[in-house]
């Protein structure tokens, strides 16, 4: 009788076996770990990324808000002094059109700017030659451009009438006081092509000073 040996694996080369499979599972594993982690930070630095760009651009189009703003606030004084021949204390960082500007307040036709340019307001607006340009903040200007709305208009009333809020001009409107309107769009450029157009309207009273 022929008796078949049986191929028996010894022990220790069992275990070496499963030792094996455990090492090269551990290793899946810890890859699968790294490329989680990986892409984890990746997310998490993108993030930080689109967070500091959009922060980046609130500021920058705040500040452009804010220098239309100042343009806006800046044009009333502009606008008094034109009118009352005060062209002084600007400062280099306020350039006025002042040819322009007063022949715009005042409804004169016929007038040319510093350059010899007429003055023509269907193309003279804030982005293009505009009537008063400024250096408010560092980061970017203010260009500001003055339309006049309608004629002046002469005003009744007098003292109490101005003190309880009326239309009345005081001591002004006894001589012939008299209203003009004026609209003003200030808008600024500013960085990160941040755009702001800030639009006011300004009352302008002949006898009282600011105006509103």
């Amino acid at each position: 009788m022929t008796f078949l040996n049986a191929h028996r694996i010894p022990p220790r080369a069992l275990h070496l076996s499963r030792l094996s499979d455990e090492r090269g599972l551990a290793l899946v594993v810890a890859m699968v770990l790294v490329a989680m982690l990986a892409f984890l930070g990746a997310a998490a630095l993108l993030t930080s990324s689109t967070e500091m760009d959009i922060a980046g651009n609130e500021r920058a189009y705040q500040e452009a808000f804010y220098t239309a703003d100042g343009g806006s606030q800046l044009a009333p004084r502009v606008i008094r002094n034109i009118l009352s021949d005060d062209l002084s204390g600007y400062g280099s960082a306020i350039d006025v059109d002042v040819n322009c500007l007063q022949a715009e307040l005042l409804n004169f036709s016929g007038v040319s700017d510093g350059e010899g340019n007429p003055c023509n307001d269907d193309t003279d607006v804030q982005t293009t030659n505009p009537d008063i340009q400024a250096t408010l903040t560092a980061t970017g200007d203010v260009r500001v451009d003055v339309d006049r709305l309608g004629t002046p208009r002469l005003l009744p009333g007098g003292g109490v009438e101005f003190g309880a809020g009326h239309d009345g001009v005081g001591a002004g409107s006894a001589s012939g006081g008299s209203v003009r309107h004026y609209q003003n769009n200030s808008q600024s450029l500013g960085a990160r092509n941040a755009n702001s157009l800030i639009q006011t309207r300004y009352r302008y009273v002949i006898g009282v000073s600011g105006g509103s």
